[in-house]
């Protein structure tokens, strides 16, 4: 901004002292629009600048290519992993179970009768099986269970 000198002003006539001093007023408006706009800008650049700091970068993670063609998996795989030799409670069991009869079921041929007597044996277990406060995956596995058997029996009776 320019300064405004007294004496200098006051050895001017008055009309040129007012010509000078609007002079200097245009000048310092400006000064001053050009001020407010550089502050504009520096405070948008900070805000920007604030918004990139707090943006993490997503770290890359390195593409296993083996896992897209791995195996999925499915109800039967989790409880088999699950089920550990220390660990061969009623949810191991019941998957042995579960295998034994889809192979019965997928097996190609009729079941046997002692097969037959060995699926309405697992049916009535598997009645009796109180899976409702249980975990999911019983409750799956239990439902998993009923549906192989009903589709043996059912044709069976065919």
């Amino acid at each position: 901004m320019a300064k405004i000198n007294k004496e200098e002003l006051g050895k001017l006539s008055a009309a040129e002292r007012i010509k000078r001093l609007k002079s200097l007023e245009e000048e310092n408006k400006k000064e001053i629009e050009e001020a407010e706009k550089l502050i504009h800008e520096t405070e948008s650049q900070i805000e920007r600048d604030g918004i990139a700091e707090s943006v993490k970068v997503p770290e890359t993670k390195p593409i296993d290519i083996s896992s897209l063609f791995a195996e999925e998996q499915n109800l039967e795989a989790t409880v088999k992993k699950e089920a550990t030799e220390e660990d061969q409670g009623p949810l191991y069991e019941l998957a042995q179970d579960y295998e034994a009869a889809k192979g019965i079921a997928y097996g190609g041929e009729s079941p046997s009768e002692d097969q037959m007597g060995w699926i309405d044996q697992l049916g009535e277990r598997v009645e009796k099986i109180k899976y409702h406060g249980t975990s999911d995956e019983i409750a799956n596995l239990v439902v998993a269970t009923k549906s192989l058997i009903h589709k043996i029996k059912k044709y069976q009776m065919q």
